[in-house]
């Protein structure tokens, strides 16, 4: 199974991809199975699949969930997350904060030294701003330690140094910013899950060699490029629907556009947050079925939106 990669003979990990859809399914739990692996943590997954969840557990396989999304119908699992109405007035970290947190402390907890050299420090921060959560309280420090440690990461990690670098060439005589990360960092690593496979993400920053992070690093950038010319077009075609449509003045906007499936999330965002401050969700139809991403605003929960659509969804979740 291509998803599947082995750490070592007893850890493997899962890059989820829209194929096979996000969270966790089934077929996983049966690859899991059938390996011999009896423990699954997840991260910015796993909150919205109670059903898989109790699927795993008939196989003998236990489930912790980390996931920051709404809590709709909390899975019959162990599960860290923010939203949780016992965590009142807790920061709100993204998926990846919260997986940072929960290495952080389990670290602590077995006595043992965690981030030496402030690796997954800089990844969680840069996750944090990718992710667009407020920077407010403990998010804010995290992103303001991660940022400090851009200027040290000579002998640390490679490919951390090699994206600072070319991602953010431009920055010259000042200290890096938050939207450094928003405009150099992050989208060429997200351009992997728009243009091609998150798995060679995951590739890029576990390599220590030179040659390989060069080559993958400049497939990236390759990916990047040609990530904002489709957005650019995926966009356009958005806002030509809504003035051609009246849609601008609805409460909800929802598209449906010939855009590459990949493009629903990152189109539903320019829509609520750059342009109309509305909540909105995008779909594209591919090899008949609709794919969809939504965004929303403060005091409209999309999940207990979508929540009234899943008898006609295949999937819903997120």
């Amino acid at each position: 199974m291509k998803n599947m990669i082995p750490i070592s003979k007893c850890i493997h990990y899962i890059v989820c991809d829209r194929d096979n859809g996000y969270g966790i399914i089934n077929k996983y739990y049966n690859e899991m199975s059938r390996l011999g692996i009896s423990l699954v943590i997840t991260t910015d997954i796993g909150i919205s699949n109670k059903e898989e969840i109790e699927y795993g557990k008939s196989l003998g396989i236990e489930t912790i969930v980390t996931d920051h999304h709404p809590i709709i119908n909390p899975p019959d699992c162990i599960y860290i997350n923010p939203e949780d109405y016992r965590n009142y007035n807790i920061t709100k970290y993204c998926g990846a904060g919260v997986s940072y947190i929960l290495m952080k402390e389990l670290y602590k907890e077995l006595g043992l030294e965690f981030d030496k050299y402030k690796i997954s420090l800089c990844h969680a921060g840069i996750a944090t701003v990718g992710d667009m959560v407020p920077l407010i309280d403990n998010n804010y420090m995290l992103v303001k330690e991660a940022l400090e440690e851009f200027e040290n990461l000579t002998y640390k990690s490679k490919p951390l140094k090699w994206i600072i670098n070319n991602g953010l060439s431009y920055v010259k005589d000042r200290p890096y910013v938050s939207s450094d990360i928003s405009f150099g960092i992050a989208p060429m690593i997200n351009s992997l899950h728009r243009m091609s496979h998150p798995s060679k993400a995951v590739e890029f920053f576990l390599s220590n060699d030179n040659d390989f992070i060069n080559t993958l690093g400049n497939y990236i950038k390759e990916n990047n490029n040609l990530r904002k010319q489709l957005q650019k077009k995926a966009i356009i075609e958005a806002l030509s629907f809504l003035h051609k449509n009246n849609l601008k003045n609805k409460d909800f906007i929802f598209l449906d556009l010939d855009v590459k499936k990949t493009f629903a999330g990152l189109v539903a965002s320019f829509i609520t947050s750059d342009y109309f401050n509305k909540p909105s969700i995008v779909v594209s139809k591919t090899d008949g079925v609709y794919y969809g991403s939504g965004r929303s605003i403060p005091n409209c929960s999309l999940a207990s939106l979508v929540k009234n659509l899943q008898p006609y969804c295949i999937r819903c979740g997120g």
